[in-house]
């Protein structure tokens, strides 16, 4: 059976166009996880410092709230920035603070919850691999 290189090179174009989006909404996914998870992962996952003491909430309420969660904005402010097949950029847009959460101060503790990721970068390799092995199959 001859091999179709027009239908192949269709194919590669069209996952060249649609990957980074894909790859986009993944570390969107990976990002917002940290939230749920009370930690960021890496190659494993790294929980956050806990509250050295209860804030009006968990007073009220007589339970703890997740950690880096009061009106949800942190985690709702990440999102992509820019998608193109060489740069994909996600962050945190519109909250001020989340860069202090994510690098610590003098005075408050590191709660890194988006930055470089092994394990996001074996996510992103493995929808790399099966979107161009299936765009090359005859």
């Amino acid at each position: 059976m001859p091999i179709n290189f027009k239908r192949i090179k269709s194919r590669v174009k069209k996952v060249k166009a649609e990957t980074p989006r894909m790859i986009a909404v993944e570390a969107v996914k990976h990002f917002k996880q940290s939230f749920r998870d009370g930690g960021f992962t890496d190659d494993r996952l790294s929980p956050w410092v806990k509250r050295k003491r209860p804030n009006r909430a968990d007073k009220k309420s007589k339970k703890r709230r997740a950690i880096l969660v009061d009106s949800g904005d942190l985690r709702k402010s990440i999102r992509r920035r820019k998608i193109s097949f060489r740069t994909i950029i996600v962050g945190s847009y519109g909250v001020k603070y989340g860069k202090f959460h994510n690098r610590g101060t003098g005075g408050q503790s590191k709660r890194k919850f988006i930055g470089e990721s092994h394990k996001l970068n074996l996510k992103i390799r493995l929808i790399l691999h099966k979107r161009f092995k299936r765009a090359l199959k005859k």
